[in-house]
Parts: structure tokens; C-alpha cells; sequence
């Protein structure tokens, strides 16, 4: 049985994991946000590290840096240019303060010596609703959302997020060789048990998984949906889970520190502000750390072609 537990960011899905009992019966697929949560809220509910256990990521996210076609830029290079010349002009869509979406566009910012204006929305499908319709001007995009608005030029697409070029778009030039050297952000989709989970059953879920995963009729769901297996030992999850918490920190305090952005609407972009949201524990920094270029790739992964 699937129970779909939305809201504030993949919080309320994981605290009702992170409480259930520790039999193999309920088990979260969630995204790379729960390592993100811990900078923007203040009291969750939850401890990633403590409460939860990393059975393995399923899936590779990779963002896919697109424009509106009206926009006069054709590669990423004319982006920057184009940003430069109207900094705060620009406005980028994205799924959710502090979502993997918002962070990939944020760190591009950074990297490019860009101001853009950060809009975000009720999920990754409206913010390319946006796009289309002109409201914002650019945004990194999922490759499930950014596929089916390819046909008709209704986008166009600059770059993606990734260390190499993939698979859905092999035309399309990594941004790091496209004209930010050593970009790269990409993110994952995991499975997690509830901390106290018996080993045996932790491996006989990872071994299941292992299976669903090398199927042929699960492959070619991916491809059509645009998205790229991944597979790990829950060891290696781990270091990757703690990894993630340690480097958004930086991007969720230069980008969020006051949990202050953009609330887009069926009326146009209006302003919203909130209360200032403290880091958890899970990551305890006396000060807002620079960001740089970094990599998650030098973690051990297993990945399907």
C-alpha cells in the first residue's frame, strides 16, 4: 500500500517513518531534501542520522538547466552574460525553498557570479508551468519535467547539473564544460527504514530492491521518465546521506537563511516572508561557511546504464 505523506519538504512523511515500528513494514522513498531539512527547520521531528536507516538510493536526480525560448541566450555562457547585465532581474522557478531544484540553481548562482531571483513553487510540474508561460525566465528542471516540454520548443535547454552528459539529452553539454568549470550538483531518490530495524530484514529490502532495479521493465520505466538507477550498500548510503547534510549547509544558509523567498501564484509572484529558522543539530556551524565548487562523486556508487 502506498501512503503519499506530502508537505514541508518531505518532513511530515519522514517523522511518521522515523515513529513506526521497526519490522520491514514500512518503508519511505524519499528524496535527497530530507539531508536539506536539517538547516531549514528549526525542531524537526526527527534526526536523519539517528532516526532513520539509508537502505540504498534508487535514483539519480540531475538537473537540467533550461530558458525560456524567448529568452535571447542559446548556450550557457550567453546565460551568465545575459544575468550579469540585469542582476535581481531574472527570476528562476523551483519546487520548494530548499529543495534539490532551488540548491542546483543557487550553487550555480554562486559559481557564475550571478544574481537571479529565486521563485519557488508547489512542486517541480508547476514551476515548468511557469516557464512556459513566461512567469519566470529560467530554472533548473528534473528531467521527468523538462522531457515532456521539449517538443514544440516550449523550452530550451542549456545544460545539466551532472559530471557527464546523459543519456535523455546527449546533445546537451554538462554545465561544468559548458562555462562554470566544476560545477556539478546532482542528488538522489532513497529508500529508508525506521532506526532499529532488524539486519536481516534491511538486507533482504536491499536485496529486493537490488532485483527491481536490474529489471528490464523498471529500466525502461526510468528512461521514459528520465531518470538514472543508482544502487548502493546501506554503508555507502550513509556516507553519502551524512555527506549531503554537511554541504548544503552552506547553500541553505547563504540561500535560506531566514526562510525568506518568493511565493509564486495563479496571480503572479508576490512576496512572502517568514521567521528566521535556525540549523538543527545535525549540523552545528557558529558561522555561514563560503561555497565553492563540490563533488559527491567520489563516493562509491553503483550505477545502471
Amino acid at each position: 500500500m502506498i501512503d503519499n505523506r506530502a508537505g514541508a519538504s518531505g518532513t511530515i512523511g519522514a517523522a511518521l517513518v522515523a515513529r513506526s515500528a521497526p519490522d520491514g513494514y514500512t518503508v519511505m522513498v524519499t528524496s535527497a531534501s530530507i539531508a536539506t531539512n536539517a538547516h531549514l527547520y528549526k525542531n524537526l521531528p526527527y534526526n536523519v542520522l539517528k532516526d532513520l536507516i539509508g537502505i540504498t538510493p534508487l535514483a539519480t536526480q540531475i538537473g537540467v538547466l533550461a530558458v525560456h525560448p524567448s529568452l535571447p541566450v542559446k548556450n550557457v555562457k550567453e546565460l551568465i552574460a545575459f544575468a550579469k547585465a540585469r542582476p535581481n532581474q531574472l527570476l528562476y522557478g523551483s519546487s520548494g525553498a530548499g529543495s534539490f531544484l532551488h540548491l542546483t540553481m543557487a550553487h550555480f548562482n554562486i559559481m557564475s557570479q550571478t544574481q537571479m531571483v529565486h521563485v519557488p513553487y508547489k512542486g517541480g510540474d508547476a514551476a515548468g508551468i511557469s516557464l512556459v508561460a513566461g512567469e519566470t525566465q529560467t530554472m533548473m528542471a528534473s528531467t521527468a519535467v523538462v522531457m515532456p516540454l521539449l517538443p514544440g520548443n516550449r523550452v530550451r535547454v542549456l545544460g545539466v547539473t551532472s559530471e557527464t552528459r546523459i543519456p535523455q539529452l546527449p546533445g546537451t553539454p554538462t554545465i561544468a564544460e559548458a562555462g562554470v568549470p566544476g560545477y556539478e550538483y546532482t542528488a538522489w531518490v532513497g529508500a529508508f527504514v525506521p532506526a532499529g530495524t532488524p539486519r536481516a530484514i534491511i538486507d533482504r529490502l536491499h536485496a529486493e530492491m537490488k532485483k527491481a532495479l536490474d529489471h528490464p521493465d523498471v529500466k525502461s520505466r526510468y528512461d521514459n521518465i528520465g531518470l538514472n538507477a543508482m544502487f548502493m550498500t546501506p554503508e555507502q548510503f550513509t556516507v553519502r546521506i551524512k555527506a549531503g547534510v554537511k554541504l548544503c549547509g552552506p547553500l541553505a544558509w547563504r540561500n535560506c537563511p531566514d526562510f525568506t523567498c518568493f511565493q509564486a501564484g495563479h496571480e503572479g509572484v508576490q512576496i512572502q516572508r517568514g521567521a528566521r529558522q535556525e540549523l538543527g543539530d545535525l549540523y552545528n556551524t557558529q558561522s555561514k561557511p563560503e561555497v565553492g565548487p563540490f563533488r559527491l562523486s567520489n563516493i562509491p556508487t553503483r550505477m545502471y546504464s
